[in-house]
Formats: C-alpha cells, sequence, structure tokens
C-alpha cells in the first residue's frame, strides 16, 4: 500500500487498512483519510498489446482477494470457449461468451468467500 505524504502519526496501516478501515491508497471519496495520504490520482502503468492479446481484465480487490489474476484470465478464457453460452436475440455469440464470462467469474469470486464488493469488466480487444 503507498500512501503520500502521511503526515500524522496516529495515520497507521493496522492489518493492511489506512487507520484500521479503509483498505485502498486510492479513493476520489473518503476525504477522512486524505491527511493519511490516501490520494485519488491513479497508478497508470502502460504495455505493450501483442496480436495474441484478446481482452484486458478490469476489477477491484474483492475479485483477487479470492482468485490470482492468473487464475481470472485462465476462467474468462474457459467461458469464451464455452459454446454452450446462449445469446439473446441480437446479440452476437462473442458478446454474450464476454458477458458471461464477466457475471460467473463475480459469481465465483462470492463462491470462493469474497466478503468484499466484487466488480469484474473484461474489455475485448483485437478480433
Amino acid at each position: 500500500m503507498r500512501m503520500d505524504g502521511a503526515s500524522c502519526h496516529k495515520c497507521t496501516a493496522i492489518d493492511g487498512r489506512v487507520l484500521g478501515v479503509l483498505e485502498v491508497s486510492r479513493s476520489i471519496g473518503d476525504g477522512q483519510y486524505k491527511r493519511c495520504g490516501v490520494t485519488s490520482v491513479p497508478d497508470i502503468r502502460r504495455c505493450q498489446l501483442t496480436p495474441n492479446d484478446r481482452f484486458i481484465l478490469l476489477a477491484c480487490d474483492g475479485l483477487f482477494k479470492v482468485f490470482t489474476p492468473e487464475e481470472a484470465v485462465n476462467f474468462i478464457l474457459s467461458c469464451l470457449e464455452d459454446e454452450k453460452i446462449q445469446t439473446r436475440e441480437g446479440k452476437p455469440a462473442v458478446d454474450a461468451r464476454y458477458e458471461a464470462a464477466c457475471n460467473r467469474l463475480a459469481n465465483k469470486a462470492v463462491q470462493r468467500g469474497s466478503a468484499d464488493n466484487v466488480t469484474v469488466m473484461v474489455v475485448r480487444i483485437g478480433h
């Protein structure tokens, strides 16, 4: 956890949480924690995509408490290969699979015991 300019000796991380409450070090709200170094400035990283890249997974910590990144990607890949996923009228099969992958992955995280909120977005890239 990175915290910028923590100006108070009472602003300690207890069990990985700011003041024992807030778990993230980036937040748009949570003004009471700004004095402790919580910032709304995002961590931005760049990477070069390859022709083999099919999607980008965006998810919150509720997912990654119960899935490793590799497990999550493999779970999504298995959904994308599942030809039994039904499509809604007018929706391409590939779109239905991406939507199902998001829903199934979030539901599986809850089944695995994630006690936090779980947000999953899969952005299709390439073909």
